[in-house]
């Protein structure tokens, strides 16, 4: 076992006791190509495919905070999601295939996908996602029933498991959590978020990871490292 490290203002991660709330999930890349998604731009992503073509009209704009780009086929911009610690943004690009994906740019944090659920003074010890609220937002725009939904990280296409674990620490000040990992798993990527509030100080950390057999090679590449 091999033991990971993070230091932030509120506390250590020395990188797994699950004696929190946990949620795995696989991470696999979509199957067929889609018309006009940028891949090359995107890090953690949420993705559905509906069986019908998908129009293009103001009623599926309306879902949109900001349009960012727009074609024949495909529009793409960002949707506003708000849970209990601020906002948050994700991209969102739909064509007329009938493909959905939720997603953060490569650049922003892969722990944005926390959805804090409850009451500030009494957050819920839930995993939610802001990607698949932006999904849901989406298919209830469209009249739609939402599909089993998927995830992928553009970045690394190797990674096949994700991993997203939750602690509720009563009051402020230092905490300690503890994470181990079989030294046969490839770690990828750790991301935490931090909800500062008065009573509580929920953390949530976020892992992308390899297991012992790799994924299938995708069709996107991921970026180069820094």
């Amino acid at each position: 076992m091999r033991r990971i490290a993070r230091m932030c203002a509120a506390g250590v991660f020395l990188g797994i006791v699950l004696s929190f709330m946990g949620l795995a999930q696989a991470l696999t890349p979509p199957e067929q190509t889609m018309l006009a998604f940028p891949a090359q731009a995107a890090g953690l992503s949420a993705y559905v495919k509906l069986e019908r073509k998908i129009a293009i009209t103001d009623a599926l704009a309306a879902i949109f905070d900001r349009i960012e780009d727009v074609g024949d086929n495909y529009i793409i911009g960002t949707v506003k999601v708000t849970d209990f610690v601020g906002n948050v943004y994700p991209h969102l690009y739909v064509d007329t295939e009938g493909w959905i994906v939720a997603y953060f740019l490569s650049h922003e944090p892969a722990s944005w996908v926390m959805y804090w659920s409850g009451d500030p003074n009494n957050p819920n010890a839930i995993i939610g996602s802001t990607l698949e609220k932006t999904l849901s937002m989406a298919c209830e725009g469209l009249k739609v029933s939402m599909p089993k939904v998927s995830y992928c990280d553009f970045r690394y296409p190797h990674a096949n498991n994700m991993l997203i674990l939750l602690n509720i620490f009563p009051g402020p000040g230092g905490k300690v959590m503890y994470i181990k990992l079989p030294s046969n798993d490839a770690l990828y990527h750790v991301a935490y978020h931090l909800g500062k509030l008065s009573s509580a100080t929920p953390i949530g950390l976020l892992l992308s990871l390899s297991k012992k057999t790799h994924c299938k090679q995708s069709q996107y590449r991921s970026r180069p490292r820094s």
